[in-house]
C-alpha cells in the first residue's frame, strides 16, 4: 500500500466489493457473471489508468473501437435476457452438463403446459445429477399430469428418500395416490404436507378433496378453512368449501321430514359435527399457529 498505493487501492476494492457473495455463506452458483459486475470496476480503472500513463492521446482509438465492440456484446448479451426459457437455454448451450438448468427450463415448459418437452428436461437433469430433489419432484409431478401415477411415485418416492421432510414432494405423492384411487394413503401425505410446511394452501386443499371423497366432511372442511386461512383469495378452497358445505346442509336437511323434525335433526347433528369440526379445526389450527419461516410464493 505505502509503495504502491495506486495498484493497491483498486485491487482490495476488487475483492472487498466481491466479499459478500465469495464468504463461507453458501450459494446455488459457484460462477455467476453479475457477481463480477461492480468488483470489475476497480480493474478497469485499473487497466485505463496503465494504458493512458503509458499511451496518452493516442490511446484514444483503442478506447473507442473496445467501447465500440463492448457494446456490440452488451446487445447480443440482452437478446439472452428477453425471457426466463432464453436465459436458461442459452446457459444451456454453454454448459449442457448444467442439471440445474436442465430443471429450471423443464419449470417453464412445464408451466406453458409442455408436458412431454419439460418431462424431457427433467429426465435429463436426474440423469446428471440423481439425488437432484426439485428435478425428481417435478419428474414425477408432470408424469402425474400424463396421467402416469405408477412411474410418478417411484420418482416422487426417491425424493423423498433424500429428502423425508420435503413438502412438495409428499403433496405430489398424495395427487399420485389420489390418481390411483389409493385416498387413504394420499391422506396420509397430505397431512405429512402440511406437517412439515404448514402455511401449504395447495395441500390443505387436496387434502380437503382427498377427505371429502372418503366421507369425512367435517375433516374436509375444516382443510378447507385452512387453506382459506392462508390464502383468503384461493378461489379453488373456496369453490371447495361452497359445495361442502351444501353437501353437509343437505345431509343435515333431507326431503320427507316435517320442520320440527328437521329442527330437531338438525340440532342433533350440529352437536355431533360441533365435537368432530372442533378436533380436525384445533388440528389445523394448532398447525397454521406454528409458522412456517418459509411462507413465500411456490411451485
Amino acid at each position: 500500500l505505502r509503495w504502491w498505493p495506486r495498484i493497491a487501492f483498486p485491487a482490495i476494492t476488487f475483492f472487498v466489493i466481491l466479499a459478500p457473495t465469495s464468504s463461507v455463506m453458501p450459494i446455488l452458483d459457484l460462477a455467476v457473471e453479475h457477481r463480477m459486475y461492480l468488483p470489475l470496476a476497480s480493474v478497469l480503472t485499473l487497466v485505463v489508468i496503465g494504458v493512458w500513463s503509458v499511451a496518452g492521446k493516442r490511446s484514444l482509438l483503442l478506447w473507442v473501437i473496445l467501447a465500440i465492440g463492448a457494446s456490440w456484446l452488451t446487445v447480443r448479451r440482452n437478446e439472452d435476457y428477453q425471457d426466463e426459457l432464453s436465459l436458461w437455454r442459452d446457459t444451456l448451450t454453454k454448459y449442457p452438463s448444467n442439471a440445474r438448468a436442465h430443471n429450471n427450463v423443464g419449470e417453464i415448459l412445464y408451466r406453458q403446459e409442455k408436458f412431454d418437452e419439460a418431462i424431457a428436461c427433467f429426465r435429463e437433469a436426474v440423469r446428471l445429477l440423481p439425488n437432484y430433489i426439485d428435478a425428481l419432484n417435478n419428474l414425477g409431478n408432470s408424469l402425474s399430469e400424463q396421467h402416469q401415477a405408477p412411474e410418478a411415485l417411484d420418482h416422487i418416492g426417491r425424493a423423498l428418500r433424500f429428502k423425508p421432510g420435503h413438502a412438495a414432494s409428499h403433496n405430489n405423492y398424495g395427487n399420485a395416490l389420489y390418481q390411483l384411487g389409493r385416498k387413504d394413503e394420499a391422506v396420509a401425505h397430505y397431512r405429512e404436507s402440511v406437517r412439515f410446511k404448514p402455511t401449504f394452501a395447495d395441500a390443505h386443499n387436496n387434502l380437503a378433496v382427498a377427505l371429502s371423497q372418503l366421507g369425512r366432511l367435517p375433516e374436509a372442511i375444516a382443510a378447507c378453512e385452512a387453506a382459506l386461512r392462508i390464502n383468503p383469495a384461493y378461489s379453488g378452497a373456496q369453490n371447495n368449501l361452497d359445495r361442502l358445505r351444501a353437501v353437509a346442509q343437505q345431509l343435515a336437511h333431507p326431503a320427507g321430514l316435517t320442520d320440527a323434525q328437521a329442527r330437531a335433526r338438525e340440532r342433533e347433528r350440529e352437536r355431533e359435527q360441533r365435537g368432530a369440526t372442533r378436533v380436525a379445526s384445533t388440528q389445523y389450527v394448532g398447525v397454521i399457529l406454528r409458522a412456517d419461516p418459509e411462507a413465500r410464493r411456490d411451485r
